[in-house]
C-alpha cells in the first residue's frame, strides 16, 4: 500500500536524542544497510538522513524497482531492539 511522506511525517512527529554522535552514526549505519538491503531497489540511494525515533530509525530510500524498473521509493522503520525492519512504498512529490 503505498502513502506519502506527509503521513509518515504526522505518524512519528517526536524524535528522540540520541545520547552521542557515535551512537548517532552507529544506529544510522545499521539502520541504513538492513533498510538498503530489504528496499528491492537498484542504485538505492538515502533521500534524507534517518530519523532517530524512541524505538526504532526511520530511512527514506529511492532508487530503480527490482520489479517494474521504474523509479521508486521506500519508507522503512528500523526497530532498535530487534533490528528487524518494516517498510512501504512511498510516493514522492515532483521526483523526476
Amino acid at each position: 500500500m503505498k502513502t506519502t511522506l506527509a503521513l509518515l511525517a504526522a505518524l512519528f512527529p517526536s524524535v528522540a536524542m540520541a545520547s552521542s554522535d557515535d551512537a548517532w552514526a552507529e544506529l544510522f549505519a545499521k539502520a541504513k544497510a538492513a533498510c538498503i538491503k530489504v528496499s528491492d531497489l537498484k542504485s538505492p540511494q538515502l533521500i534524507a538522513t534517518p530519523a532517530d525515533l524512541e524505538s526504532s530509525a526511520l530511512v527514506l530510500v529511492k532508487g530503480i524497482s527490482i520489479y517494474g524498473g521504474g523509479k521508486a521509493a521506500v519508507a522503512c522503520l528500523y526497530d532498535k531492539k530487534t533490528e528487524k525492519t518494516q517498510k512501504t512504498e512511498i510516493e514522492l512529490s515532483g521526483w523526476k
